[in-house]
């Protein structure tokens, strides 16, 4: 085109039409790369959707109009083909003839998505060959301008739904198991009180009375012997003094084994005894603090709180090499509280009750089982040098 001869209106005219030549060439340049955006969005998000693990697929009205290969999987399939165009419920085990029953409640829920009301339910779902599996749905509406379309994902949670009804399987038996145990336990302590009671008994009404009667013969014997033999009088005297020996270790075997004071006075007169015998025996000093404890209460409450002092006691004698030990005794709430420690040499807590060497601490054990019968807790603590703290608490 020859310039030259151009007014400069021409000139302005040829200038204006080349820049909106220009402006649409850029235009068309934007659209493009537009496209190829949406062309690599698209691409990304569909290898997303067909690499995912679970079934997603879209829903127009009550129909499915496109899914991802894991669809077809999870729902035994053979193409999409078999899925496209069928409703969700012609996928339910519980599909009656008329379908009213789950299309019912599969609509419900796309209703409540199409108003875009996020939805989270389980459901289940049947393969091809109508076997059943339990799945996972959520629902969402996807954003304008598709909002009549829903977007399902779909996870089937079959092996997960047959481990947790293993586990619930199991639990229950463990449960059933720890009944029978508990039951089992209750029943042995409580044979190992009625054979202590009974035991006690012959100690002290037999064997017992058979002793004071021979004290006495003794005591005749000693009278009515007038030889000068003042050997013979010693050998009755030390007859006599065997004798009573005798009688005081029944007597501490018998309260050892059932104590009476407890069915007649109570616990806390029994402890106080029972501290008062431990204190003869030993250089132990007991401190003994109680705070709102019924003068009485339970039977086999109180029961249990004594074996399980009197157990504590046995054991600080017999390992701790302790000078002290602190008998604390208190009501809390509906509970009592019993702490026994001493500040003797302690041992390397390991969970065990205090199990070394391979000997099982069957009188630790004993006061487990008691406490627990009762539905109470019980602990103990030890370190090394740190002495031993046992614990109880049972509910009254």
């Amino acid at each position: 085109m020859d310039y030259k001869n151009k007014t400069k209106a021409e000139l302005i005219s040829v200038i204006k039409r080349l820049e909106k030549q220009l402006t649409l060439l850029k235009k068309d340049n934007s659209l493009q790369e537009k496209k190829d955006s949406l062309i690599e969005n698209g691409t990304k998000f569909y290898t997303l959707v067909e690499s995912a693990n679970d079934a997603i697929f879209l829903l127009k009205g009550e129909i499915f109009i496109d899914c991802n290969t894991k669809t077809v999987e999870i729902f035994g399939l053979k193409s999409k083909k078999d899925i496209v165009g069928k409703a969700p419920y012609y996928f339910s085990p519980e599909r009656q003839p008329d379908g009213r029953l789950s299309r019912d409640k599969a609509l419900e829920f796309i209703f409540a998505a199409r108003k875009g009301i996020p939805q989270f339910f389980e459901w289940q779902h049947c393969k091809q060959d109508r076997t059943p599996f339990d799945t996972e749905v959520s629902l969402n509406r996807l954003p304008p301008p598709h909002e009549d379309v829903i977007i399902a994902i779909v996870r089937d949670i079959t092996e997960r739904k047959r481990a947790e009804e293993n586990l619930r399987s199991l639990n229950t038996r463990l449960m059933e198991e720890h009944r029978q145990r508990k039951l089992l336990s209750k029943r042995l302590i409580q044979l190992l009180e009625s054979h202590n009671r009974k035991i006690s008994m012959d100690l002290h009404d037999h064997i017992g009375q058979t002793l004071v009667t021979l004290k006495i013969d003794l005591d005749l014997i000693a009278d009515r012997v007038k030889s000068p033999d003042t050997s013979l009088k010693l050998v009755i005297e030390k007859a006599k003094a065997k004798t009573i020996q005798a009688i005081e270790d029944i007597e501490k075997i018998s309260h050892g084994l059932r104590p009476s004071m407890l069915d007649t006075l109570g616990l806390l007169p029994s402890l106080r005894d029972l501290f008062e015998e431990v204190k003869k025996q030993t250089n132990i000093e007991i401190h003994f603090f109680t705070r709102d404890i019924p003068k009485r209460f339970d039977p086999e409450k109180e029961l249990t709180i004594f074996r399980v002092v009197q157990e504590g006691l046995t054991n600080v004698i017999k390992h701790s090499r302790a000078k002290n030990c602190f008998v604390n005794l208190i009501k809390k709430d509906n509970s009592i509280v019993l702490s026994v420690e001493d500040d003797g040499v302690g041992f390397k807590a390991n969970g065990k009750l205090g199990a070394s060497k391979g000997k099982i601490p069957l009188g630790l054990i004993f006061m487990k089982e008691r406490v627990i019968q009762l539905n109470g807790e019980f602990s103990i603590e030890s370190r090394v040098g740190g002495g031993v703290h046992l614990f109880a608490e049972i509910p009254i």
